[in-house]
């Protein structure tokens, strides 16, 4: 990646696109989105970057795309914005995983500083998972990952994402199906390559 990734989402299209100038301006990737549902189409349990989204939203709000980042990957960075001071919704954002909650009109200092360094944590944990996933392979197969043929590390790394949704969500297949962003027909078949029975998570 070149650039820190942002998925900014805000249904207010004048704070949007100046948030979005202001950022690209700090050369920043940044992705606009108005609503929860074109949000969460970016979503995925690899993405590289930092969600920015604002709390009032018409239909889903904020909260609802920060319980679906949740859902998603644990680890997945979302910074909240309110133009509010509700300390209700604040204490709710933390207690969800929130990495802060700036009230707007907010610095833009200040946004760009909390995204910086939430981009940098997201990048190390995400290495980290390619190393424990890089030991993991070597265990299963006895040689290192360079030994190994792509498709081979692809298999076995699918593998392990999904056994590892499955242990999180007991073995409930819709669950998995949203975190990974699977059809069911494609988790089940994936599933069958890879000898998972779904019934030993639950």
């Amino acid at each position: 990646m070149t650039g820190v990734r942002v998925l900014l989402v805000d249904d207010d299209r004048d704070v949007r696109e100046t948030v979005a100038s202001r950022l690209r301006q700090e050369q920043f990737e940044v992705i606009s989105c108005t609503y929860f549902i074109e949000a969460a189409d970016h979503l995925h349990v690899h993405f590289e970057g930092v969600v920015v989204s604002d709390f009032r939203m018409p239909g889903k709000d904020g909260l609802w795309l920060l319980n679906h980042c949740r859902s998603v990957d644990p680890e997945l960075p979302v910074i909240m914005l309110t133009g509010y001071a509700d300390r209700r919704f604040i204490i709710d954002a933390i207690s969800l995983g929130a990495v802060t909650v700036l009230e707007k009109p907010c610095s833009m200092k200040t946004l760009i500083a909390e995204i910086r360094a939430a981009n940098d944590r997201r990048l190390s944990r995400l290495e980290a998972r390619s190393r424990r996933a890089k030991r993991q392979l070597r265990s299963w197969i006895g040689k290192t990952p360079e030994d190994v043929s792509l498709s081979v590390q692809m298999q076995m790394i699918e593998k392990t994402l999904i056994e590892k949704s499955l242990k999180r969500h007991g073995g409930d297949i819709a669950n998995v199906m949203k975190e990974l962003n699977l059809s069911k027909s494609t988790l089940y078949e994936r599933m069958r390559r890879a000898g998972i029975d779904p019934k030993k998570f639950r």
